[in-house]
């Protein structure tokens, strides 16, 4: 069963769902969305069912691999050693065995992107959860918009018709 997710818009008043089957689209009320706590299997009138799923995130996040450092924001020298593993313009995911952070701890996180100009990104983060492994930040500080991670998350399709 394929599956295909939604991201809400606290500004408008309903999201498309589109058939991975057949393309069809469908207006939905956030607010009937909203209410969604699990996974919810919906039929298309091709008779295709297909899971749908609400992320509350208020930008995508892409799966990544990148190998990073992290410092005590401030500090000059290194803490741990980091790999990326999700980024959005917002925020970042990374695991982490040099140190155990917490929740509302503050870093500099330093890595490259693997884009062709190997851009790199230094940013300050705010540590926001802990789901197993994974350690979850926010991107905090003046001017927190990065426009090169914005740039790089930016789907591109080669074909000249967006994703």
């Amino acid at each position: 069963m394929k599956t295909i997710q939604i991201f809400l818009n606290d500004l408008a008043a309903t999201s498309q769902v589109t058939c991975p089957y057949c393309q069809r689209s469908k207006s939905i009320p956030n607010a009937q969305l909203r209410s969604l706590h699990h996974a919810l299997r919906a039929k298309c009138s091709c008779e295709n069912v297909f899971e749908l799923v609400v992320n509350r995130r208020c930008f995508p996040r892409k799966d990544v691999r990148f190998e990073g450092e992290l410092f005590l924001q401030g500090a000059s020298e290194r803490c741990a050693e980091i790999v990326i593993t999700s980024l959005s313009v917002g925020g970042v995911g990374f695991l982490v065995d040099d140190i155990s952070p917490q929740v509302g701890n503050v870093f500099t996180i330093f890595f490259r992107l693997d884009d062709d100009d190997q851009t790199v990104v230094h940013e300050d983060i705010i540590v926001r959860n802990l789901r197993g492994e994974i350690t979850g930040a926010e991107f905090t500080g003046p001017g927190s918009y990065n426009f090169d991670l914005d740039f790089y998350l930016m789907p591109f399709d080669p074909d000249g018709k967006e994703e």
